[in-house]
């Protein structure tokens, strides 16, 4: 050890950095295989940073290394507490990664879990490639899933998530499998492609599959629509082809 200063007193700091310039008051470097600061206590904070506008811990872990890394026997190894903004923030691909259980918790005025996205979606295996978004899908009988291209067909699965402005809240089964993966979106709002040659489709027509691959028609004919209805329109398309937005209902 380089340095070793003890203070005795409890609120006389044993270390103090001080920089008027404006440049870092602590700078620790611990080479190859070193750590640059390390922080213990028996009772309280190891180490704590405040700031009024920067960043009170920044840590950097280089391009392999870890910037942040908390570890604790029975409390909690890292916390984070915002009057306003976010308690713990995360950017990256992914953001957050966890392994174990996750408990989440709102308040009185504030919800437990927000998504930004439109839908529940889940990842299948396609029996075939190039499955665009917004595409409505069946099951193949050979397995996975596939375009859709016979009206009321009972075996729809869903759209595939992903199409116009929209894009899942949350993928289920997103573990990895050999060969191709499509992402359906099972519930919510998604995009999907339409054909309204058959008919008209207006806001809150029930949508089934058609003959032209991948697209979903209104649904006319109330004995074939049984298990074959993919969702409500929440916007019309008066003829042609197009892509609108739906909400999924399968039933």
């Amino acid at each position: 050890m380089a340095i070793r200063e003890q203070s005795t007193e409890p609120t006389t700091p044993a270390v103090l950095g001080e920089h008027a310039a404006g440049g870092d008051a602590v700078f620790g470097h611990g080479g190859r295989q070193g750590r640059g600061v390390v922080g213990t206590s028996d009772d309280h904070t190891a180490i704590e940073g405040a700031t009024a506008q920067g960043i009170g811990v920044l840590g950097h872990g280089g391009p392999r290394g870890r910037g942040v890394v908390g570890i604790a026997t029975v409390a909690t190894a890292v916390e984070g507490y915002s009057e306003r903004g976010a308690g713990v923030w995360g950017r990256g691909t992914p953001a957050g990664h966890f392994e174990g259980d996750v408990t989440v918790t709102g308040t009185v005025t504030a919800t437990d879990l927000i998504l930004a996205g439109g839908d529940c979606a889940e990842d299948f295996d396609a029996a075939a490639g190039d499955l665009a978004p917004g595409s409505v899908l069946v099951i193949d009988p050979a397995g996975g899933l596939r375009q859709s291209d016979q009206p009321y067909d009972r075996r729809v699965a869903g759209v595939v998530s992903g199409a116009g402005s929209l894009r899942p809240g949350i993928v289920l089964d997103r573990a990895g499998a050999a060969g191709e993966r499509v992402t359906v979106a099972l519930n919510g709002k998604t995009f999907c492609m339409v054909d309204a040659e058959h008919a008209p489709i207006e806001v809150g027509d029930l949508l089934t599959t058609s003959a032209t691959p991948g697209c979903a028609m209104k649904a006319v004919d109330p004995q074939r629509s049984f298990g074959a209805v993919i969702g409500k329109a929440l916007q019309e398309c008066p003829a042609g082809r197009g892509l609108i937005p739906i909400l999924v209902a399968l039933h």
